[in-house]
């Protein structure tokens, strides 16, 4: 662990870390502030610097706070009025401390972009299906543009509604943050649409309708309470008014909206871009939501259907760390007569390689060659004694196994075992990992994995050798799946994919690679189909890999509103296959209220599981050494002590098997069609006003109407039915469409209605 640290692009775009570049795009005459933290005790620490090789006076820095690990100092620097080369490091004692670091500073510039321009800067229209607009890099200094602020500066029409009603339309001017040699870093383009609301972004834990809010497209990770913060961003989004707009890249990318007086949304929207090339690429084009939606997947790739089986009730649990454990869950549900189709594993494995049965013994591989089944024995007294006999127990429930991955090369503070040191070894000697500029291998800075490696699944020898080892699990023992976790690590901007890209580039694409490269195993290894992925993060396309779940969500009410807001949004953004955990992840166990909202929600969503956090807490954040936290229905009935969890669970779950042939079937239709299977009203009743304000009903398929209960202490809710003929589905009664309804609903039930006279009375 290097004893000085600076990270020009900080951790997170959300958290101040103390030792980033702020602003990282540092501004010609304007003041820079440079964050160093070095090991305790302190020593004197300096900043030498130098603006176009002409050495400045070292700078001591400002002591700005302490931690158990690291004192914190900040150093304020102002370059000169003219964009320059600043290079500068941290030095103590008269040595260097830090490596060099390199930024060219830049100046904002307003351009005026014109019609169809022969220019290094333009934009075109295409007028065949959908608007394209193409900003172009490489400016030199003989382009001249328009900026006589006498002119006045017509707006450029976007979209209109063939009436001669504009839609969409965009500023002439656009804002570009260009160095000394006008190479770009960032545009900001600003366009107004005529709409109130605003659907899509992808994975939305704060609202459905972004109008007035400040989406941020960068893909991160954050331990419940998400709010604005996502898994899985997607910089797509459609209005009330029928104008779709998707930008292509993967660039980090910011939209900042604001609603006007008049039905208008001003939209500014602010992406880092290459130096040169295409600095900005989007589409827009007018549409109804399915599509909008259809249009989205012909640009980013049809979603991929899941298995018919991974529509059946799924548990889960991270303490299920042994095979007795394991085994005890198939036990009592066998007991309990609860159904379930999936079992999914995270403490499976030895912690360190990720595709080792934990407490296997063996002979290590250093020769970067795989192991087979036969390769390991199992000890009596382990924690896994028989894993091929374990799944054969599952196979004979038909019970499916889907085992937790993670995208790593471990880093520890214990001794690593051997495998895990001969797997490193390897993988740095043949350049399997992500690679700082100088070619030593990227580390995840610190935070969760900190220190590990990353491989590249650019690369396709790190495919190779990554997938051969994980290719018996399923194989030889029939694993169904893998749950994705993780992959929003890479922060070090200038570090470099297989492919030549930089983080910078790729931090975004780097789930899909990470994801689309398993779900490209299971279909060679299972048969195309037959596998599943299940995953939290993602981004444009994200959709060609099912499932993906909501991430880390405490046990509270208010988390779970965030899941249902986020499940709605990632719908409306081209992914339809989508779970959460029932009751919450992780911190104090849900109260039986919450646990019987969240299964009848789940039972009515596109995927039902329950899961929960490692029995010690999550970051260590809760003590729990002694304390089972598991979400299953068995555990939490004895926790709380309420002998209602049960028979409720076990209502839902068999209510769930029952509705598997419905499910399927919506899914098939759902993947031809780009529709989501969890729908918010908008997408099926766009005409109808009333719905766009609605942000806690949707359809289940194409005739069930869900409304959930996502509010502590709440009776019953209000449940506005659109214009048509409605069934109860619990008692077969007709209901007047076109109007509200106040509805009583105990813990054992949720509002349900259907197009479908035929699938009342509960009956499917």
């Amino acid at each position: 662990m290097p004893t000085a640290q600076h990270y020009p692009n900080g951790l997170f775009p959300h958290i101040q870390s103390g030792f980033e570049r702020t602003p990282y795009f540092p501004e010609a005459g304007k003041q820079m502030v440079l964050g160093c933290r070095v090991k305790n005790p302190a020593v004197p620490l300096l900043l030498a610097y130098a603006f176009d090789g002409i050495q400045q006076p070292d700078m001591e820095g400002t002591h700005a706070w302490d931690n158990e690990s690291w004192t914190y100092y900040t150093f304020t620097v102002q370059p000169p009025d003219m964009p320059c080369r600043i290079e500068y490091a941290f030095i103590s004692h008269g040595e260097s401390i830090t490596e060099p670091f390199f930024a060219e500073s830049v100046t904002v510039a307003d351009v005026l972009v014109m019609q169809n321009a022969d220019a290094p800067l333009r934009w075109h229209i295409h007028r065949h299906q959908s608007v394209s607009i193409s900003l172009f890099g490489n400016l030199s200094d003989k382009v001249i543009f328009n900026n006589d602020n006498e002119t006045p500066h017509e707006p450029i029409i976007l979209l209109s509604d063939g009436q001669g009603n504009r839609l969409a339309w965009m500023s002439p001017i656009v804002r570009l943050w260009l160095d000394r040699h006008n190479h770009a870093y960032q545009a900001e383009l600003r366009c107004t649409v005529q709409a109130e609301s605003l659907y899509g972004f992808g994975e939305k834990f704060d609202r459905v309708n972004q109008a007035g809010l400040s989406p941020l497209c960068y893909v991160v990770e954050q331990f419940a309470n998400q709010q604005e913060k996502t898994y899985l961003p997607i910089p797509f989004f459609f209005t009330d008014s029928g104008a779709g707009f998707l930008l292509h890249g993967t660039w980090k990318t910011r939209f900042t909206t604001e609603v006007v007086d008049g039905g208008f949304i001003d939209i500014s929207i602010l992406t880092e871009c290459p130096e040169n090339g295409t600095l900005f690429d989007a589409e827009l084009r007018t549409g109804s939501p399915a599509e909008l939606l259809g249009w989205y997947t012909e640009r980013t790739g049809a979603p991929a259907l899941p298995p018919r089986w991974a529509f059946g009730p799924w548990m889960s649990s991270n303490g299920w760390n042994t095979q007795r454990e394991a085994l005890e869950q198939i036990q009592r549900m066998d007991e309990l007569d609860i159904p379930a189709i999936v079992m999914v594993l995270e403490a499976w494995s030895d912690e360190e390689t990720f595709y080792i049965w934990n407490d296997a013994r063996y002979t290590p591989k250093t020769d970067g060659s795989a192991f087979r089944y036969d390769d390991f024995t199992f000890p009596p007294d382990g924690k896994w004694p028989d894993p091929r006999g374990f799944t054969e127990v599952l196979h004979q429930h038909d019970v499916k196994l889907v085992l937790w991955q993670i995208p790593v090369l471990k880093e520890s503070s214990v001794s690593s075992g051997a495998q895990l040191e001969a797997d490193k070894r390897y993988a740095v000697k043949h350049q399997l990992c992500v690679a700082r500029p100088n070619g030593t291998p990227y580390r995840i800075p610190e935070m969760w994995f900190g220190g590990s490696l990353i491989p590249d699944f650019t690369n396709p020898e790190t495919i190779r050798w990554w997938f051969d080892k994980r290719r018996y699990l399923v194989e030889e023992l029939g694993v169904a799946g893998f749950k994705t976790d993780g992959g929003e690590f890479l922060f070090d901007r200038d570090s470099l994919l297989h492919d030549g890209r930089t983080i910078a580039q790729a931090h975004n694409d780097y789930p899909n690679l990470y994801i689309g490269a398993y779900h490209g195993f299971l279909n060679e290894t299972a048969g195309p189909g037959n596998g599943v992925t299940f995953s939290r993060a993602g981004y444009s396309g994200a959709q060609r890999f099912p499932i993906y779940w909501a991430g880390d969500q405490v046990s509270t009410f208010s988390d779970l509103r965030g899941q249902l807001a986020a499940g709605l949004s990632l719908g409306l953004s081209g992914v339809p296959f989508w779970a959460f955990d029932i009751g919450g992840f992780a911190g104090d166990l849900p109260t039986t209220e919450l646990y019987l909202r969240a299964t009848a929600f789940a039972a009515f969503a596109p995927v039902m599981q329950f899961h929960s956090e490692p029995r010690s807490g999550q970051y260590d954040r809760t003590e729990r050494q002694h304390l089972n936290n598991d979400r299953s229905p068995w555990n939490m009935a004895a926790a709380n002590g309420d002998e209602r969890i049960i028979p409720v669970y076990r209502k839902f779950a068999k209510l769930r098997m029952r509705l598997l042939p419905y499910l399927w079937q919506e899914a098939q239709h759902c993947v031809k069609t780009s529709r989501p299977m969890m729908a918010h009203l908008v997408y099926d009743f766009y005409a109808d006003r009333r719905v766009h304000a609605i942000e806690d009903e949707y359809m289940l398929g194409r005739d069930l109407l869900i409304a959930p209960i996502v509010t502590a202490g709440a009776q019953g809710r209000t449940v506005y039915l659109p214009d048509g003929e409605w069934v109860d589905f619990w008692t077969g009664e007709p209901v007047r469409g076109a109007m509200e309804h106040d509805v009583e609903c105990g813990l054992d039930s949720i509002p349900v209605y259907t197009l479908n006279k035929a699938m009342g009375s509960g009956e499917i």
